[in-house]
């Protein structure tokens, strides 16, 4: 079985059948695989190898390595259907948690019932590199999800280069780059509004807003309080959350009263967890939690404002699909406006 590294040959080869049903089709040399995919020479030969083993792939002395269309298998191959690529943040170490694999999971089902098959990949090269790659790799459309600000000039030269990329949950900045994400400003507003209208005024609000999309949650939520006069009391900000626990502590330990708190994704387990400390399992009777819709499951039922990965990946699919058959124009630009949820989901 091949490793990462070796899997990209083994999907290079894949994708030159599957592009080019019935015809043999000359592959690249070995020092132009080590050169393309930033790959060892020993591991793209013992890749060759085991596609030659495996009659994916014949030599043709004196000629080169070839494709083998009869072996293969006509079940493999999608025929006209789409081709879809996808890819979650940036790096190696990227957490899949249950928000990705629900975008992923609708994207798949979308893709795969409805009109093509789909990949998973990594972006761990530089820009330049990244755009070389995914151009090299046959895809007929790219779907990123929360990919990062630094990853603009790569998407953008992946564009230029006619493979249409959607950005999923993020918006980064650049003329031409499309998305289908949440409007995190009037996600904020949302929250805001709910918990106000239930007569609460002093509401713990957690979220990281070192994250852009997080920052406008922010925004959105304060202004809420701006526009109808009331004192927002900064104490019950918590925006950095690499001590969550310690600074709801601290709160308890500076008699700073709420009656509610909102926590974004993960974040409202660590609050809970803090309530008890001081409260026990009573907490959920001093207090009234508001979270994500990801963070919801049948050991904590509360509202939640409904940031759905589902949606997300279903309309991005759709939206792709549009793009990489011609019948839609580039910008997409979609943004959803999540409503709260009351009870299980």
């Amino acid at each position: 079985m091949a490793n990462g590294s070796g899997m990209l040959i083994r999907q290079y080869a894949y994708d030159q059948s599957r592009k080019n049903p019935g015809v043999e089709v000359k592959i690249l040399s070995e020092r132009e695989l080590c050169r393309i995919y930033n790959v060892s020479r020993p591991t793209v030969r013992k890749s060759l190898d085991e596609l030659v083993d495996e009659k994916i792939l014949i030599i043709r002395k004196g000629q080169g390595t070839f494709t083998n269309p009869g072996a293969f298998k006509e079940s493999y191959l999608p025929g006209n259907k789409l081709s879809v690529g996808i890819i979650v943040g940036t790096g190696k170490n990227v957490i899949y948690d249950r928000f990705f694999w629900g975008i992923i999971s609708e994207v798949c089902k979308v893709i795969c019932d409805g009109f093509g098959d789909v990949r998973l990949f990594q972006a761990v090269n530089d820009n330049e590199k990244t755009a070389e790659e995914f151009l090299l790799l046959n895809l007929d459309g790219l779907i990123w999800i929360h990919p990062t600000e630094e990853r603009v000039q790569a998407i953008e030269m992946i564009q230029k280069g006619g493979l249409p990329v959607i950005c999923v949950n993020r918006i980064p900045p650049g003329e031409n780059i499309n998305y289908v994400s949440t409007d995190f400003y009037a996600a904020g507003q949302n929250i805001a509004e709910y918990l106000l209208n239930k007569k609460h005024r002093k509401i713990l609000f957690i979220a990281d807003t070192s994250i852009e999309a997080h920052k406008e949650l922010y925004c959105g939520y304060c202004d809420v309080f701006s526009k109808r006069k009331l004192d927002f009391d900064g104490h019950l900000a918590i925006v950095r959350t690499d001590e969550i626990i310690a600074d709801i502590s601290n709160l308890f330990r500076f008699k700073i009263e709420f009656t509610a708190c909102f926590a974004f994704g993960s974040h409202i387990w660590t609050a809970i967890e803090a309530f008890k400390k001081t409260y026990g399992e009573k907490f959920r009777e001093k207090y009234e939690l508001v979270t994500t819709y990801s963070s919801c499951d049948k050991f904590l039922d509360c509202p939640f404002i409904n940031i759905n990965p589902y949606e997300l990946g279903r309309i991005a699919a759709l939206e792709l699909e549009k793009l990489a058959m011609k019948k839609q124009e580039a910008p997409i630009r979609i943004k959803l406006k999540p409503d709260i949820i009351e009870g299980t989901k």
